[in-house]
């Protein structure tokens, strides 16, 4: 059992961690391309086919939390937005909002926290 691995929630919501999109292309957004067979458009593989061609996604370092007290909300503060909140003295700060408002991003639910 991994015991240092947390989720972050606000009541009922569940946060993610907006990391952005550089390197995605829409091919890593949304997959095979199902108009197999339309004139001019590019294709990125087939539901039908033995293998996806969908170009390798590039890496990414998700960042590890240190705590920088007992309780969250020492670390955790309000955003800009709505239901938005960002991490506070990290090696890298990040934006946690409701994972429902996540789309053509990578995101990541689960953390590391020391």
């Amino acid at each position: 059992m991994i015991r240092d691995l947390q989720a972050f929630v606000y009541g009922p919501l569940v946060l993610a961690s907006d990391l952005g999109n550089e390197g995605l292309t829409e091919a890593h957004i949304i997959g095979p391309n199902l108009r197999v067979g339309a004139p001019n458009v590019e294709q990125y593989g087939s539901p039908l086919a033995a293998s996806n061609r969908t170009p390798p996604v590039p890496n990414l370092e998700i960042p590890m939390f240190r705590a920088q007290g007992e309780l969250p909300e020492e670390w955790i503060t309000r955003a800009d937005g709505p239901m938005s909140f960002r991490t506070t003295g990290q090696k890298r700060d990040v934006t946690l909002v409701p994972l429902n408002e996540l789309f053509d991003k990578r995101y990541a639910v689960y953390w590391r926290a020391a």
